[in-house]
């Protein structure tokens, strides 16, 4: 405040303009200044209050799509691994068929074999113990002729 002079002026100032208001009826410059800084910080915070408001509708978007996108990733992952197991389910079973079946094959051919070689080798014993009572048959006839 410095000394008790210039103390003394703003006092009479202050006391000036109000006298001044009242005088006029209305505000004073330095009122006006003052009602419009008041004006200037309202405006600022209904602008900081609508950049705020903004933002948080940004990031409730941002939100929201980052949860669609997480569950559009999801969906197709897991349908991607139903496929693969489905896939595999598949290629197991086809292998499985195709091994049983080539197994069957195989004891039917082995059995065949087995069978053609056993009849084949009973027909040749066949044959050959007929070939043997044929000629002893031959034998005989041929003595009850020579007998005769």
């Amino acid at each position: 405040m410095g000394s008790t002079g210039s103390w003394l002026a703003e006092r009479r100032d202050a006391v000036d303009v109000r006298r001044f208001k009242k005088l006029r009826g209305g505000d004073t410059p330095l009122t006006v200044e003052t009602t419009t800084r008041r004006y200037v910080v309202v405006v600022v915070v209904v602008v900081v209050v609508v950049i705020v408001k903004i933002v948080v509708v940004v990031i409730v978007v941002v939100v929201v799509v980052v949860k669609v996108v997480v569950v559009v990733v999801v969906v197709i992952v897991v349908v991607v691994v139903v496929v693969v197991v489905v896939v595999v389910i598949v290629v197991v079973v086809v292998v499985v068929v195709v091994f049983v079946v080539l197994v069957v094959v195989v004891v039917v051919v082995v059995v065949v074999v087995v069978v053609v070689v056993v009849v084949a080798v009973v027909v040749v014993l066949v044959s050959g113990r007929i070939n043997e009572k044929a000629r002893v048959t031959d034998r005989w006839i041929s003595r009850t002729r020579d007998d005769d």
